[in-house]
């Protein structure tokens, strides 16, 4: 599940890896390319290898989220601010 800006809003647990030069250059390049971090490729790639995880474990992650930014006040009215952007791609 994504945020806006890309940011996942799963917790997280921080990891260290040692990456070979060539293997970090190349995903750097690919960073810069798609202009995301390479935390976010690293991140990106066991979902893409080995899955998402199960139905049920998406729909219990989307359940978590549900209201997570009801109690905002400054986001404006984000129903206008989606129909200003369906518009804008028509």
């Amino acid at each position: 599940m994504r945020k806006p800006g890309g940011h996942s809003v799963r917790r997280k647990r921080r990891v260290q890896l040692y990456l070979e030069y060539e293997l970090h250059d190349r995903l750097t390049r690919l960073a810069k390319q798609q202009r995301r971090t390479l935390s976010a490729l690293v991140r990106d790639a066991p979902v893409r290898v080995y899955g998402a995880g199960s139905v049920d474990e998406q729909l219990r992650t989307l359940k978590a989220i549900a209201g997570l930014w009801s109690d905002r006040d400054d986001l404006g009215d984000t129903e206008a601010y989606i129909r200003r952007l369906g518009s804008r791609a028509r």
